[in-house]
């Protein structure tokens, strides 16, 4: 159970319906519902997740999918999907990335174990980040102790997490920096974030390719690379996965 701060326990599976139910009215009373679970979720967790939809009358007919299959089906609606063959869905997040092979002429079911790779997530790459900004500030700015300085270096973490997304869409933004004992703005650009990110990525294509090895599944037997999550916006993560594969 979760433990508020008021002393009250909580199931993580009942909470999780709640807040479903809360999203609801934005879905717009459609006909049939679909709850995704993280397709690395042990088989515990799916089952007190599907006993707690059951026990909420709107929620107990939606149908509870992992969400690489949910992925690959959103996908093959558009832009579209190979109907054959062997296709990999890398769902890169915020705690880590999730490698799956699912099977085109089989309803996008997995096929076998899904990769968990813990060393490419987008907390990693925020902190990354933060590592580069702070090499560029003076000592005496990071020198700084108590509870202050670690809420401003949090707040600056939050802003590189926000400068990294924005990174997708332009080649260099800003961002202000604001401790105890500095002020400053500080520009990045997104080779700088491609810089971050080179080895990383070139470990998760050698985890990539192991895990095809290990389904036997040949290069040209792979059919489509579809990669979903927070991280595949950005554009070095599918020109490398282009260039590999």
């Amino acid at each position: 159970a979760i433990l508020a701060p008021d002393g009250s326990s909580h199931r993580p599976e009942t909470l999780l319906v709640e807040a479903l139910r809360a999203m609801l009215p934005g879905v717009g009373g459609a006909s049939q519902l679909g709850v995704t679970h993280p397709v690395h979720w042990r088989p515990a967790a799916i089952d007190a997740l599907r006993a707690a939809l059951a026990t909420a009358p709107e929620l107990a007919g939606a149908a509870l999918v992992d969400d690489a299959s949910a992925a690959a089906t959103a996908l093959a609606d558009h832009p579209g999907l190979p109907t054959r063959g062997a296709i990999a869905v890398c769902d890169f997040g915020g705690s880590g990335t999730s490698i799956t092979f699912v099977d085109a002429a089989n309803g996008y079911r997995p096929i076998g174990p899904v990769v968990r790779h813990l060393e490419l997530s987008g907390a990693m790459v925020d902190q990354a980040l933060l590592r580069r900004v702070l090499a560029d500030l003076p000592d005496s700015a990071t020198g700084a102790a108590g509870t202050s300085a670690l809420g401003s270096l949090s707040r600056l973490r939050d802003q590189c997490r926000a400068a990294k997304e924005r990174l997708s869409d332009v080649v260099a933004t800003a961002l202000q920096v604001d401790l105890p004992t500095h002020r400053a703005e500080v520009r990045l650009t997104r080779d700088e974030l491609d810089a971050q990110l080179r080895a990383p990525l070139a470990e998760f294509v050698l985890v990539l390719r192991d895990a095809m090895q290990r389904n036997a599944i040949r290069p040209g037997d792979l059919a489509a690379v579809a990669s979903a999550g927070g991280g595949a916006r950005i554009p070095v993560i599918t020109t490398t996965l282009s260039e590999h594969l």
